[in-house]
């Protein structure tokens, strides 16, 4: 969302001070932080996948294993005894 807001703000920037070479640098700025902005915003979904992917894949084996094996029981409660 930053990015985005950071792209509009840039390009309205520019749209208003056509003649001013100060506000063509701003916008030029701000074009080029809100890409960055982006880019990481992409790395980092990229990143999320790849943790999903492998918890995916640890699942299956999960499953395969207790398939195979079978199910492997939880231990039982042990009642404490109360002095």
């Amino acid at each position: 969302m930053v990015a985005m807001c950071v792209r509009c703000t840039s390009c309205l920037i520019g749209l208003c001070a056509l003649d001013s070479g100060g506000a063509g640098e701003c916008s030029a700025n701000g074009r080029r932080a809100s890409s960055a902005c982006f880019s990481i915003a992409h790395t980092l979904w990229r990143g999320i996948q790849s943790v999903r992917l492998l918890a995916i894949g640890c699942m299956v084996g999960q499953q395969s294993y207790e398939l195979k094996h079978g199910e492997v029981q939880a231990p039982k409660a042990i009642e404490m005894e109360r002095k």
